[in-house]
């Protein structure tokens, strides 16, 4: 077949036990990249499970695979893994999408979201609008997503609700970091095409957007593009990275050669993950990790 997959990660602590599903909370994270899948005991706060899968085009490797083939794709995952089927408290999916773009809660209104979203992205008519609060920052996130592929995935998965996936990222990050010294932060969420990067200061969301790269050289000239619209100095400012980033990586590589006061995201210390998932990079999977301490 043209597209296939890989699994990356099959991490699952031996307290996981399939006759109480009814105990655990699933989240699934759903891109053309791939798809992830977090299981969670909501009290006490454990993550119990992690299995993650790459998406990729055979045909063409320097292409994602398209919403159809990776919603095929996600169909064949759920059919070789039973697990996936069990009765569980609550399914949410998180859309990994770029086709969003950030409200003003004062400014958000149900008659004017496809308007407002369909001035930074052109919109097919088969297109539904969705929208996400995020409490912590008071924006609206707008995002869309083709209604028969809905359909499809909610057939598939069975989730409860959708949310976008970067709609988490930005609650988690303003959420647990607004109270820390220095009060101004940047973190750099890294995808496999794309790149996000949250500004918060005085304990408020600044700036968040999304950059896509092709290469280490894209990748830091839009990073030190947007600090500098920002006024922020790269010898001095703080800079967290997550997401799919190594410091053995080319991309790392070049930008500690501009920005010296980096490292990566610790894990948070209000969910326990057990020894199991001590192989698993800290700053890795941060928004599947943790979307059970989301107020979405």
């Amino acid at each position: 077949m043209p597209n296939s997959y890989h699994r990356l990660w099959n991490i699952c602590d031996k307290s996981f036990d399939a006759a109480e599903a009814k105990r655990y909370q699933l989240s699934i994270l759903f891109s053309q990249d791939g798809v992830s899948f977090s299981l969670a005991v909501p009290q006490p706060g454990k993550v119990i499970r992690l299995e993650a899968f790459s998406f990729f085009n055979q045909s063409t490797a320097s292409q994602p695979v398209e919403w159809r083939q990776a919603v095929s794709l996600l169909s064949e995952i759920y059919l070789q893994n039973d697990w996936l089927n069990l009765p569980f408290a609550s399914i949410n999916l998180y859309l990994e999408t770029r086709k969003s773009t950030l409200v003003p809660l004062a400014l958000a209104a149900q008659e004017t979201n496809r308007n407002i979203l369909g001035f930074n992205h052109p919109l097919a008519e088969e297109e539904s609008v969705k929208a996400d609060q995020i409490p912590s920052a008071s924006v609206i996130q707008l995002f869309t997503i083709q209604s028969d592929l809905e359909n499809s995935i909610q057939q598939i998965t069975r989730y409860n609700l959708i949310h976008c996936a970067s709609s988490v990222l930005i609650e988690l990050l303003v959420s647990q970091f607004r109270n820390l010294k220095p009060d101004d932060k940047v973190f750099v969420h890294v995808r496999p095409r794309w790149f996000e990067l949250v500004y918060i200061k005085d304990k408020k969301l600044r700036f968040f957007n999304s950059f896509e790269y092709r290469n280490r050289e894209d990748f830091a000239y839009f990073l030190l593009f947007a600090m500098d619209q920002l006024g922020l100095n790269p010898e001095t400012t703080e800079v967290a990275l997550l997401g799919e980033i190594e410091k053995e990586s080319e991309v790392y590589n070049i930008i500690y050669r501009y920005i010296r006061n980096i490292g990566f995201m610790p894990r948070l210390t209000a969910l326990d993950f057990p020894f199991v998932f001590d192989d698993l990079p800290k700053h890795g999977y941060f928004t599947i990790l943790n979307t059970s301490l989301c107020a979405l």
